[in-house]
C-alpha cells in the first residue's frame, strides 16, 4: 500500500496543476508544485535525508515561480494602464 501513496499524491497535484493552467488569472498556481514537494517530504518523514532534500526542492521551486508571477502581473497591469489611457483619449476627443 505504501508504494502506491507517492504516485497517487503526484497524480493529484499534477491534475490540480493542469486544471489551474486552464484559468487565466490563477494566482495560487505557483504554490502547487512546492506544495507537492512539502507533501512528499511529510510522507518521507522517517527518512531525514529525503525529507530535507524535498523541503529544499520546495523552497527552490517556490522562489523559481515568484519571478514568473511578477512578470505576468506587470504585463496585465501594463495592459490595464494602456486601456485606461486609450479610453481617456477617446473621451477627450468626443468631448471636443
Amino acid at each position: 500500500m505504501e508504494e502506491i501513496i507517492t504516485p497517487i499524491i503526484i497524480f493529484a497535484f499534477a491534475l490540480v496543476f493542469y486544471a489551474t493552467s486552464m484559468q487565466e488569472n490563477c494566482w495560487y498556481r505557483r504554490y502547487i508544485i512546492p506544495g507537492l514537494f512539502v507533501t512528499l517530504a511529510l510522507v518521507n518523514l522517517e527518512n531525514f535525508v529525503a525529507f530535507v532534500i524535498l523541503l529544499v526542492a520546495a523552497i527552490l521551486t517556490y522562489y523559481g515561480y515568484r519571478g514568473y508571477g511578477r512578470k505576468l502581473l506587470e504585463k496585465s497591469e501594463e495592459k490595464k494602464e494602456k486601456g485606461t489611457k486609450e479610453k481617456k483619449d477617446e473621451e477627450k476627443k468626443e468631448g471636443e
